[in-house]
C-alpha cells in the first residue's frame, strides 16, 4: 500500500497527481490466509512459489518474520512474483497496479513442491488449498495432495478458483463464493436458496466433497 495525497489534476491529462508519503508491505493472497491462521493461534506450514526477482526477496523477508510458521518457498527462475500495489489518498484507493503471471508452474517446480510437502502432510491437522489462479495449484498437484491427505485422514479445505472443480475432487470442504459456485454449475445465477442448496449437494455427489 502506498499512501499519499492528491491536491491537483495534471496539466498533461485529466488525471490526479499523487504525492507519496509512506508505504506498507504485507503478505497477500495465500500469504494473507496463513497470516489469519497465525493470528488465531495456529501453527502452520506454508508452501508457495515465487520468482527470482526483488519482489521474491521482499516476500521471503515477510514470510520469515512470521512466528510459528514453517515456510516452503520454491523459487522458479524467470517467473514473475505476484505484487499488487494500491495507491491510497484521502482514505480512498485511487489506483491498483498488478504485476503477476498466471502461467502454470513448470513440471520441475511442481515436483519440488510435492517432494517437500507430501512427507509432511500427516503431521498436520488440516490442509488448506488456497487457490488464487496464479498457476501454482495445478490439477496434478491438487490431486496428489488430496490423495495423500485422504490416506492419512487429514481434512482438506479448498477455496476454489478453477471453473472445473473436478480438480479438487475428494476434498473435505469446498468453499466457493456465489459466483464461483454458479460457474462450477454452469449457470448464470440461482433462482432461490433451494436451487443453490441443490447445486451444492450435486457437487458433493459428483466430486466426492463432504461439504460445499
Amino acid at each position: 500500500f502506498i499512501y499519499g495525497n492528491v491536491e491537483r489534476i495534471s496539466p498533461e491529462a485529466p488525471i490526479p497527481i499523487f504525492t507519496a508519503t509512506r508505504e506498507e508491505r504485507m503478505l497477500g493472497g495465500a500469504g494473507n490466509v496463513v497470516r489469519n491462521l497465525l493470528s488465531l493461534g495456529a501453527e502452520a506450514s506454508f508452501a508457495a512459489v515465487v520468482g527470482d526477482d526483488n519482489v521474491a526477496t521482499q516476500l521471503t523477508g515477510l514470510v520469515g518474520s512470521e512466528k510459528h510458521l514453517m515456510p516452503y518457498l520454491i523459487t522458479e527462475r524467470g517467473r514473475i512474483s505476484t505484487k499488487k500495489t494500491r495507491y491510497v489518498a484521502g482514505g480512498q484507493q485511487i489506483l491498483r497496479s498488478d504485476s503477476e503471471t498466471k502461467k502454470a508452474i513448470t513440471a520441475d517446480t511442481a515436483s519440488k513442491i510435492l517432494e517437500l510437502i507430501l512427507p509432511e502432510l500427516a503431521k498436520h491437522q488440516a490442509i488448506i488449498l488456497s487457490d488464487y489462479g496464479k498457476g501454482v495449484l495445478t490439477p496434478a498437484i491438487c490431486k496428489r495432495i488430496i490423495e495423500e491427505a485422504r490416506t492419512h485422514k487429514v481434512p482438506v479445505f479448498v477455496d476454489p478458483k478453477a471453473r472445473d472443480v473436478s480438480i479438487y475432487a475428494g476434498a473435505t470442504v469446498l468453499s466457493p463464493n456465489l459466483k464461483e459456485l454458479a460457474l462450477a454449475c454452469g449457470v448464470d445465477h440461482f433462482a432461490d436458496d433451494a436451487a443453490l442448496i441443490s447445486a451444492a449437494q450435486n457437487l458433493c455427489r459428483t466430486h466426492a466433497f463432504q461439504y460445499v
